[in-house]
């Protein structure tokens, strides 16, 4: 028996949209509309063709626009990306480090493509995503900022005073252009990091790579001493290319100072490698001193010794400087732990007791023995340097007196203070200065405060640690006092992405600490790192 024929299904209306029904377009409406799209098509590619190229980025707003209100719409409670953004953000730290930032992917047809950069623009692709679709994701991050409370009120006042000082920049391309370099390098790699750092098992892995790649470079120091050169320059293969020639040809030209030459690793002067060594060693001196495997800790004091001999092959005082203040700052805050914890041996308590004249021996080997004292002091061919910045402190004073509240604008510190080197380039030396004359004294006070903040909570949280992971609060404290001493000689900011990425540790120990307070069990409910 055939079955009858049912009426077809009836469409049920979204109840959001009952009871409306789109207008229909007339013929001449729809032509205009066409011709619309058409005019504004034919008018954005005049506008291209017409635009230097110095200025096409401005053309990138209007697609990041669009892309931030698609992440927007995307639906609430789908699963966030956050095992991806974890590998983007260690492939970043890698390839910030190793790689150099000048030798980009020549694809014909698109433009160079920074290996650093891509890297770092899918991690906070999949941030901007877990933001939006996650809101357990938002509660932990909330979690994080509550557990550092005064760290990101810091942040967010030295966040705010960027965006002011915006206004008042004079090269309003560049400082924009810096300002979101720094939102992605600065701000972004803080968020991510303190929540894939808030993960048991991950600031080890991240510790181990950075050890890792301590000692890669600190051989290869050695070879391109010996090759008397950058080991790649001569080896570029084809789809690689330099994007920044002019500069790139200037800066790395081999450096010779007193007939020798200055290694530079992968960075673009020597002084910024020195000082990425010297902020590499609180993590070498914390296993020495506090690790379990007697193997790796024989690594460790190995590598300690080969990345000193390193840092002097760059001739940077700055490097030098800052391993003196992380193995001075580090052996007594090993003291005071053991000291504070108890124990059979009286061998800190003997450190504690011979510090003053621990000092004092190295004081008088500085001033007294000459290679101690051209190392740390400089000799005749570092003094240009030094009266440079005195010339430049002069300088500075009433040009900060001019804007103490907002400064110049973000980038805007080497042309607002005017001081040439003998080669007749703009420069600065201090980032102290460019401090001040970017952001004026309160976004300095920010700033300082920010970092002293993570210095005090990490040695608060260090000392008082109970877990290997937990103690590396103690060398991440003092990598950031050694990385403000370097900065008060140093005004490049090579290494300003690892020191967020060093202040995201304590943040994260200081929430899991919080976290474990109100919940023993909490660490075990965590997916490892």
């Amino acid at each position: 028996m055939p079955l009858p024929d049912l009426p077809p299904p009836r469409r049920r209306r979204l109840a959001q949209f009952m009871g409306y029904r789109r207008p229909a377009l007339r013929r001449w409406q729809m032509i205009l509309l066409y011709l619309m799209l058409f005019a504004a098509a034919g008018m954005a590619g005049v506008a291209i063709a017409m635009t230097p190229t110095a200025r096409m980025s401005i053309f990138v707003v209007p697609i990041a626009l669009l892309g931030a209100l698609i992440i927007w719409l995307l639906p609430e409670g789908a699963t966030p990306p956050t095992r991806f953004m974890r590998q983007m953000f260690f492939a970043y730290f890698v390839a910030v480090v190793i790689w150099p930032y000048y030798i980009a992917i020549d694809v014909p047809g698109f433009p160079l493509i920074e290996i650093r950069r891509a890297f770092l623009a899918l991690a906070v692709l999949m941030l901007t995503i877990s933001v939006s679709v996650s809101k357990d994701f938002r509660n932990e991050l909330a979690g994080i900022f509550r557990a550092s409370p005064h760290f990101f009120k810091f942040f967010a006042g030295f966040l705010i005073i960027q965006l002011l000082s915006l206004a008042l920049a004079r090269d309003y391309q560049s400082a924009i252009s810096l300002w979101v370099k720094d939102q992605l390098g600065w701000t972004a790699v803080l968020l991510m990091a303190a929540y894939i750092f808030s993960r048991p098992g991950a600031i080890l892995t991240w510790a181990a790579i950075f050890r890792t790649m301590a000692i890669f470079l600190a051989c290869m120091a050695f070879a391109e001493y010996k090759n008397q050169a950058l080991l790649w320059m001569d080896h570029i293969p084809s789809f690689l290319t330099i994007s920044d020639k002019e500069l790139v040809v200037r800066s790395l030209t081999p450096h010779f100072r007193d007939g020798q030459y200055r290694v530079m690793g992968p960075f673009i002067v020597s002084l910024s490698f020195a000082e990425w060594m010297a902020l590499t060693t609180p993590f070498f001196l914390y296993y020495i001193l506090f690790g379990k495997n007697l193997v790796l800790k024989a690594i460790c004091l190995s590598a300690d010794i080969l990345l000193l001999f390193a840092v002097d092959l760059t001739q940077a005082r700055v490097g030098l400087v800052g391993m003196l203040v992380t193995h001075t700052l580090f052996i007594a805050a090993w003291a005071l732990r053991a000291r504070a914890r108890g124990g059979n041996t009286l061998l800190p308590t003997a450190v504690l007791a011979a510090y003053p004249a621990i000092f004092c021996a190295i004081v008088v080997a500085v001033m007294t023995i000459d290679r101690f004292r051209i190392s740390v002091l400089g000799g005749g061919t570092q003094a240009a340097s030094d009266q440079g910045r005195r010339e430049q402190m002069m300088l500075a004073i009433p040009k900060i007196m001019q804007r103490p509240i907002n400064g110049y604008g973000v980038g805007q510190a080497p042309q607002a203070l005017g001081w040439t080197n003998p080669q007749g380039d703009i420069s600065i030396d201090s980032y102290a200065l460019t401090l001040l004359l970017d952001y004026g004294i309160i976004g300095f006070i920010c700033y300082i405060g920010m970092v002293g903040t993570a210095i005090t909570q990490g040695f608060k949280l260090g000392m008082s640690a109970n877990s290997e992971e937990g103690g590396y609060a103690l060398a991440a404290g003092v990598t950031l006092c050694a990385w403000l001493v370097c900065q008060t000689v140093l005004s490049q900011e090579d290494n300003a992405s690892l020191a967020f990425m060093i202040m995201a540790i304590v943040v994260a120990l200081a929430y899991r600490r919080s976290k474990s307070e109100e919940n023993p069990s909490y660490a075990s409910q965590l997916p490892s790192g």
